[in-house]
């Protein structure tokens, strides 16, 4: 290669590899931002190449972890699947975690497809998963 040029594939260059890898790393941008990211700049006909300029206009580093925005999402992921959380909490009397896993993945897959790429899925699915036990225990206590 000479000096100057730098190889690329679509708009994935080794610079932008690296700033991915160091966002992911640092833990500034969650992981499921990081593969969006890489999907976003790695297109051939990309039109921001720039990490950080990526980064900046979809305001993931503000909005990712927003606890408010977490929550609502948990929220209205909970209303979208009246079924997958009976059978969650069904699950959960019963002492079936494979079950109520298995639940938890498919609410956790609805919200995610809800919120597209905006917010750490990793928290979401903490949330998800901490709301579904509470609900379980309300109903048990009733």
């Amino acid at each position: 290669m000479q000096p100057g040029t730098e190889m690329s594939i679509g708009g994935l260059t080794p610079k932008a590899l690296s700033r991915l890898s160091d966002l992911k790393h640092s833990g500034e941008l969650p992981h499921n931002l990081v593969a969006a990211a890489l999907r976003e700049v790695s297109k051939e006909d990309a039109y921001i190449t720039d990490v950080d300029q990526l980064v900046k206009e979809r305001g993931w580093l503000e909005t990712a972890r927003d606890p408010e925005a977490i929550a609502a999402e948990v929220k209205e992921a909970l209303s979208r699947c009246p079924k997958l959380v009976s059978n969650a909490r069904k699950a959960l009397a019963k002492g079936k975690k494979k079950n109520f896993k298995r639940a938890l993945a498919d609410i956790l897959t609805e919200a995610e497809r809800s919120a597209g790429a905006r917010l750490d899925m990793r928290m979401v699915a903490e949330k998800l998963e901490n709301e579904l036990m509470e609900l379980a225990a309300e109903k048990k206590d009733a």
